[in-house]
């Protein structure tokens, strides 16, 4: 999204959620890495993780997507818990 800091605001809609909707089965996030189809370098002052939003969510079911690989999707769900999510290099879309 290209926001500088886009912790207040996430962090509040995902207090909000947990909140309002605590059966909801589980919270989806891309790492800031990712803009559309394309792996990026961080923004300049924003946080380059979600760790904030795991940790307004726990204990509820936490997925994360963007850049992993095998080995650093393996080490954040044992470091961290929760799931973690592959996209693109399933997608049919070769061009992307």
């Amino acid at each position: 999204m290209k926001m500088t800091d886009p912790t207040p605001t996430f962090s509040y809609l995902a207090s909000q959620l947990k909140e309002k909707f605590p059966d909801l089965a589980y919270l989806h996030i891309i790492e800031p890495w990712i803009a559309g189809n394309v792996t990026i370098d961080a923004i300049e002052g924003a946080p380059d993780s979600t760790d904030f939003l795991r940790e307004i969510w726990a204990p509820g079911v936490y997925i994360a997507a963007g850049k992993f690989n095998r080995d650093t999707a393996l080490h954040t769900a044992d470091a961290k818990g929760g799931l973690i999510g592959f996209g693109r290099p399933f997608i049919a879309n070769v061009s992307i």
